[in-house]
């Protein structure tokens, strides 16, 4: 059983794991606001079963995300997305980035765009919206928005105001200056930048040569490939 199968309880509460445990009361409280929600006997038989499928593991009270179980999921849906010879042998490489960005980057990268809070600015706090959308989109957004910023700033701001993503935007960056201490430390910042700029550039490549007209009126059908549905947030 894939996260695909799993029920929509047991898809916030990986959501809301990502990168740290929670208790289900807390995760309730977040997105419900009612402590009890997830503490009634069909959702927690529901969380429970992806604890047994190995996409969550139980920690005393609290819940975590098997980080390593749910980037291979990643790595599945994206390998469907690339549905001929030549974007598969594309997508190998892209994953290994995206990969290697978020597991030999680990404590960084998911505190700065996979914390609970993120994910929540994403979707405007709406649970139905965070469940509509696929699993790598939370991943990948971060390299698409700085994939539009990079072909033009004018579009990026556009883009920012059509899809809700202003907040999501101020608050990733608040926390990679908040968080950049983890790379200092490690003398790591130059690997960051480089990585995150090499999955920029290696994004989908039928839009790294079109303009950025062609990007303004594609905002959908670009972001569609990295997992969005194409309601707004």
């Amino acid at each position: 059983m894939g996260y695909k199968d799993l029920s929509d309880a047991a898809k916030i509460v990986i959501l809301s794991t990502l990168n740290k445990p929670r208790s289900l009361s807390e995760i309730s409280k977040k997105w419900y606001g009612n402590r009890s929600r997830f503490y009634l006997d069909r959702y927690v038989k529901q969380i429970n079963e992806a604890v047994k499928n190995g996409l969550l593991i139980r920690e005393d009270e609290k819940y975590k995300a098997k980080f390593e179980s749910i980037l291979k999921e990643v790595a599945n849906s994206i390998k469907i997305r690339f549905n001929n010879k030549q974007s598969k042998q594309h997508s190998e490489k892209y994953i290994q980035k995206i990969d290697y960005f978020y597991t030999n980057l680990k404590e960084f990268t998911v505190e700065c765009y996979l914390d609970l809070e993120v994910i929540m600015a994403v979707v405007n706090n709406n649970p139905q919206k965070a469940l509509d959308q696929e699993l790598e989109f939370y991943f990948i957004l971060p390299f698409l928005m700085r994939y539009i910023e990079w072909k033009d700033k004018s579009i990026f701001h556009l883009f920012l105001k059509e899809w809700n993503l202003e907040y999501y935007n101020k608050l990733t960056i608040l926390l990679e200056r908040k968080n950049v201490h983890i790379l200092e430390k490690r003398k790591r910042i130059k690997e960051w930048v480089e990585v995150f700029r090499d999955i920029i550039k290696s994004y989908y490549p039928q839009f790294v040569k079109e303009s950025p007209d062609f990007l303004r009126n594609n905002f959908d059908s670009f972001l569609s490939l990295g997992g969005a549905r194409n309601e707004k947030f």
